[in-house]
């Protein structure tokens, strides 16, 4: 068709702008030249709730409080596009409802559901992104992929803690290599004691005499003579008649009649402090002593706050999958929970940083996944292992501990051209499994232990046969020289045939 170039064209100006060509009544039989013409931006529609009568493709700026982002309706769904400001996003299990208007606020102003929403967070974000989640169970399988950044940004997810008590230390040692940093505080923590122990351990046995068992639970940590020259920590593997326990591991007690000797369960293993304005981990307590995973970084005063995880996904499967692609996730205070002994956290070519975080149930990393653990608690994981890194996977841990829940499987295993990290006073623990080890490479990869005095040395206890650390198939793990060892068969096994080595 021939180009319609009737229209007298001023010089190039945006339109609407001066003289403006006038296209009332023009019948158009062919192309329009708008050679000349320069175009100028449109403003969207924009307000802080999404319309309720969208036409399909049509564009909408959601601004709520807080939240600056683009939508555009695809004929079902109001789909998020981009936000242009950092944003904090809130859901609350109770109170809340999987409304896109909401989200905004805390209560009745949240969101239900913490699926629901990872999905009003669009794939191009600039700006730091926060999920808080207010104290709760949230029964959930959640999914993140496809967050993306214009900048060094990231996407963090905040859970609530619980308090079980507060107080004022009465002194404190900040600990280093081989000694665990404590707070003291006479008679302030909660045990289950016995009164005495009644008699010597068999030679290599297993069986502890005490005056009561009354209240004592199987798999609770216990403390056998707390603050003597003979102290000893250890699960209860079970409770005969009688006055009897058996622990998993074998006993090296001698009881000393005049000293009345006593066993405590503490109520506070692996559950977390607060004091002068840093998280610990808790190893163990006694009625007067509370033991950290690692040290502190200067010696406690003050007040102190011993919590507990407020805030749990959690599902019979996997409560979290971050999968291919997705990087900058920081995960805060969250109990990961699988209840029916499954994967609590799944990385595919993905990567996340958990910190004072509780995960029970197998962590599996494939893929040239990363994870950074600091001051957690992960374990008892009735799955094969507790931590898994295949694929090129790399991790670190920090001030964590880590506890197994399977007789003849490793803590941790890491396998197929992985690299691992392990630094500032881990603790891997058997808990009340048999034949376990701590550390396990495979297949041309590394592990790293740390060695720094301050930050406490790791710590490898396995209480009832196996060995702490165990390389095989071209891989290696270095800078043992400080691990502190208890109760393993083997500290250090190396496959010589398959080029194992451990230095």
């Amino acid at each position: 068709m021939p180009l319609i170039d009737t229209i007298e064209q001023p010089a190039p100006q945006a339109l609407g702008a001066g003289a403006t060509p006038n296209f009332s009544g023009l019948s158009l039989n062919g192309d329009l030249n708008l050679n000349g013409f320069r175009a100028v931006a449109l403003s969207c529609d924009n307000g802080p709730a999404l319309p309720s009568s969208p036409a399909l493709g049509q564009w909408f700026l959601h601004t709520p409080a807080g939240r600056q982002i683009l939508f555009q309706y695809n004929g079902h769904a109001w789909v998020p596009i981009f936000s242009f400001i950092q944003m904090t996003i809130y859901v609350d299990g109770a109170l809340g409802t999987d409304d896109q208007n909401k989200g905004f606020g805390s209560g009745a102003d949240a969101f239900r559901t913490v699926q629901f929403a990872i999905n009003q967070i669009p794939p191009m974000n600039s700006g730091n992104i926060t999920v808080d989640l207010a104290a709760g169970a949230y029964s959930e399988a959640v999914t993140i992929q496809g967050k993306s950044f214009t900048g060094a940004y990231s996407l963090s997810i905040n859970g609530g803690l619980t308090q079980l008590a507060a107080g004022t230390l009465t002194s404190a040692v900040q600990g280093t290599g081989a000694t665990q940093g404590s707070i003291a505080n006479a008679g302030a923590f909660p045990v289950t004691a016995s009164s005495s122990v009644n008699a010597d351990s068999a030679a290599g046995g297993t069986a502890l005499n005490v005056a009561g068992t009354a209240s004592f639970t199987v798999g609770g940590q216990v403390v056998i003579n707390p603050g003597g020259p003979r102290e000893e920590v250890r699960h209860i593997l079970s409770i005969p008649s009688g006055t009897q326990l058996t622990v998993n591991g074998a006993l090296q007690y001698a009881h000393l009649a005049a000293d009345a000797d006593q066993v405590v369960q503490g109520a506070y293993a692996n559950r977390i402090l607060y004091v002068n304005g840093a998280y610990r981990i808790i190893d163990w307590n006694t009625a007067d002593k509370l033991a950290i995973v690692g040290t502190f970084d200067s010696v406690p005063a003050g007040a102190y706050t011993v919590y507990d995880w407020g805030t749990v996904i959690q599902n019979s499967g996997t409560p979290l999958s971050i999968n291919p692609g997705q990087r900058g996730v920081n995960l805060n205070f969250i109990f990961l929970n699988s209840t029916a002994s499954g994967t609590a956290l799944n990385l595919t070519n993905a990567q996340a940083t958990p910190a004072v975080c509780k995960l029970t149930g197998k962590v599996s990393l494939s893929d040239q996944s990363s994870i950074f653990v600091q001051i957690s608690y992960m374990g008892q994981s009735a799955v094969n292992p507790v931590v898994y890194l295949e694929k090129g996977s790399t991790a670190a841990f920090e001030r964590t501990k880590v506890v197994n829940g399977k007789d003849s499987t490793p803590n941790l295993r890491a396998t197929m051209s992985c690299g691992l990290f392990v630094r500032a006073g881990c603790v891997f623990d058997s808990g009340v499994y048999r034949w376990t080890t701590g550390l396990y490479a495979s297949d041309k990869t590394s592990i790293s232990l740390w060695t720094a005095a301050a930050w406490g040395y790791p710590r490898i206890r396995n209480f009832n046969q196996g060995n702490g650390l165990y390389a095989e198939f071209q891989s290696s793990i270095t800078f043992t020289s400080t691990n502190q060892y208890s109760g393993n068969t083997t500290d250090e096994s190396a496959n010589a045939a398959t080029y194992g080595y451990i230095d």
